[in-house]
C-alpha cells in the first residue's frame, strides 16, 4: 500500500489533530506537531510532485490582538516575542526536543522506587482498612502512576504554551506544527488553511449536518437540556463559528493555489465580515430549543435558564 501511495499521490491534506485544550504535552506534540511533519516527509518521497495542504487553526495567533494577516507564522519567534518586539530567538525543533525530554523524564520518574512508594502509601491510605491482593494493588498502582504522569504533562503543556504567548497546549502545538512545516518544506508547495470554530454545515451534504459533538456543541446541547444556568462572558464577545462545508470548500480551493516559491495561508473564519456575538448566538439557541425542546425520557420538557452573562468573578462566586 505504501508503494502504491508513493507512486500515485500528488496531493496531501493533513487534517488530523487532537483538539483537546488540556491534552498531555506528549500526545499534543506527537499528533499536532510531529504528525504534520511526518506527512510532509512522506510527500517528499513521492514520485510525483506533491501539494501539501495543512489544516491548522485560526487560533495559532494566540494572544495577538487586531487584524491577523494571511501569512505564515514567523518560524523563529513565539507570540510573546512578537508582542514584546523581541528579536528572533525561538527554535521550534529545539523546543520539540525539550518537550520530549521533559516527558521522558516524567515517565522515568513515575517508575522510580520513591515515586512508586508514594503511590502505594496514597492507595493504602485511601483504602483504609480494606485488604488488597497483590494483583489488585498492582492495577491500582499502574492507574495512579498513569494519572500522575498525565497530570504532570498536562500542567507542563499549559505552562509552556502560556509562557510563549499561546492560550493552551492545543494552539501551542498547532503553531509549532506550522513552523516546522515552513522550515522543512524545501521546494514542496505548502498551503495552510486556518479555520476558526468548525460547526455544522451550511448546505452540503445538507443544512445542519454534523458528525459528533465538539467545541461549542456540548455547550449548546447542555443548554437545551437545562444544564447550563449561565455563562461567564460579555454579550459582545464574538463566537467565530464557520460551517464545515465552507471549510472543506476552502481546503479544496486552497490546494489549487499552491506555490513552491512561497507558503500560502488562507483563513476560514467569519468574524471579519459577519461577526456572531454571544447574545445573538444565545437568542438563536434559546429560540430553537423553545420551538424544538429536547424532551427527557419521561417526556418532560426542561426549563431553559435565562442567561445574564455575569463576569467571571461573579460566576465563580455563585457556583
Amino acid at each position: 500500500v505504501r508503494a502504491q501511495l508513493l507512486a500515485e499521490v500528488d496531493c496531501i491534506i493533513g487534517a488530523a489533530a487532537t483538539v483537546v485544550f488540556d491534552e498531555p504535552l506528549d500526545r499534543a506534540v506527537a499528533v499536532n506537531t510531529l504528525g504534520p511533519l511526518r506527512l510532509l516527509e512522506f510527500g517528499q518521497q513521492c514520485r510525483r510532485p506533491v501539494v501539501y495542504v495543512h489544516v491548522s487553526t485560526a487560533y495559532v495567533s494566540g494572544t495577538l490582538a487586531g487584524r491577523i494577516p494571511e501569512e505564515p507564522l514567523p518560524p523563529d519567534r513565539t507570540i510573546a516575542q512578537q508582542l514584546a518586539g523581541a528579536p528572533p530567538g525561538f527554535n521550534p525543533e529545539a523546543e520539540i526536543a525539550a518537550c520530549q525530554a521533559y516527558c521522558e523524564a516524567v515517565l522515568a520518574d513515575s517508575r522510580t522506587e520513591a515515586r512508586t512508594g508514594q503511590f502505594r502509601r496514597q492507595i493504602l491510605k485511601q483504602g483504609g482498612h480494606r485488604r488488597l491482593t497483590d494483583k489488585r494493588l498492582g492495577v491500582l498502582l499502574e492507574d495512579r502512576r498513569r494519572r500522575w504522569v498525565e497530570q504532570q504533562l498536562t500542567r507542563e503543556g499549559t505552562r509552556r504554551a502560556q509562557a510563549y504567548g499561546w492560550n493552551d497546549v492545543y494552539t501551542f502545538t498547532k503553531a509549532m506544527g506550522e513552523q516546522v512545516l515552513t522550515r522543512r518544506r524545501g521546494s514542496t508547495p505548502l498551503v495552510i488553511v486556518r479555520p476558526s470554530i468548525v460547526e455544522s454545515s451550511l448546505q452540503d451534504p445538507e443544512p445542519g449536518w454534523m458528525f459528533g459533538l465538539k467545541v461549542a456543541d456540548p455547550l449548546i446541547v447542555g443548554y437545551g437540556r437545562g444544564l447550563v444556568p449561565d455563562f461567564p462572558t460579555s454579550r459582545e464577545v464574538v463566537m467565530d463559528l464557520v460551517p464545515v462545508d465552507i471549510v472543506v470548500n476552502t481546503i479544496i480551493a486552497a490546494a489549487t493555489r499552491a506555490d513552491s516559491s512561497q507558503v500560502r495561508v488562507f483563513h476560514a473564519a467569519t468574524s471579519d465580515v459577519r461577526p456572531l456575538h454571544m447574545l445573538e448566538l444565545y437568542r438563536h439557541v434559546r429560540g430553537y430549543f423553545l420551538e424544538h425542546p429536547l424532551r427527557a425520557r419521561n417526556g418532560g420538557i426542561p426549563r431553559l435558564p435565562e442567561w445574564r452573562f455575569p463576569s467571571h468573578a461573579s460566576f465563580m462566586r455563585r457556583f
